[in-house]
């Protein structure tokens, strides 16, 4: 900070409303920050990556599986909805921002949709763990209505091909004639093979997805003897 007017200060003056207070995570209430669109690099045919930029001095940490909120007045209705930030790596280095850095911006994947818009959690951020030497095998299945859809297709297959460590399978709900893949949507049948447990492994489900498909999986899951404690929902 800078004085205003040289010279020492005769006194600190009055603390403000709160000061030296602490409050719980749950008690606090939402606060926004407004900030300016940077970048939108499209990933599919209905889902870009939006580059936010944070106000100048704002630095922000979320933790993987949180989300942030994001408030805008569309129509002259205000419409808030949560976000899960994706890692800065799903954007080319040839659209990074020249305003500021990854450190106060942030990345959503968003797919958009005739009568909305939903966020996607990137399968990239889910599966970086691969190259963790903790982590005996990553499975992925992943989920989408057409071929088309799958985001991040070239270089999931990419990643399957170069580490055995990592496997991903592909489910379509609407798929064409010449798909010769896993066909229809998330049941119990179709995860029995998915969820074996090795024997003396720790394992651990995540879950992502909107909220039907989260809620019916997790039930699912939990029906193969998974507790708690092993499986995380990514919920919004």
């Amino acid at each position: 900070m800078r004085k205003a007017a040289k010279g020492k200060w005769e006194e600190l003056g009055e603390p403000l409303e709160f000061h030296d207070s602490l409050f719980r995570k749950k008690d606090r209430a939402i606060f926004y920050r407004e900030c300016m669109l940077v970048s939108k690099t499209e990933v599919t045919h209905d889902t870009w990556v939006f580059r936010l930029q944070l106000p100048l001095g704002t630095l922000m940490h979320v933790p993987v599986g949180k989300h942030i909120y994001l408030k805008a007045l569309i129509q002259d209705s205000e419409v808030v909805k949560p976000y899960t930030p994706v890692e800065e790596t799903l954007v080319p280095a040839t659209q990074d921002s020249t305003q500021g850095t990854a450190a106060t911006d942030v990345f959503l994947m968003i797919k958009v949709y005739p009568d909305g818009v939903t966020t996607c959690l990137s399968a990239a951020r889910m599966v970086r763990s691969v190259s963790a030497s903790c982590v005996r095998k990553t499975k992925l299945m992943f989920f989408n209505r057409q071929e088309r859809d799958i985001l991040w297709h070239s270089e999931l297959d990419s990643l399957a091909a170069k580490d055995e460590r990592f496997q991903v399978e592909y489910v379509l709900s609407e798929p064409c004639d010449g798909w010769t893949g896993r066909k229809g949507r998330v049941e119990a049948s179709m995860l029995t093979d998915f969820l074996v447990r090795p024997e003396g492994s720790k394992v651990f489900v995540c879950v992502c997805g909107p909220s039907a498909f989260t809620e019916l999986t997790v039930g699912l899951v939990r029906q193969y003897c998974f507790s708690d404690e092993e499986i995380h929902a990514f919920q919004g």
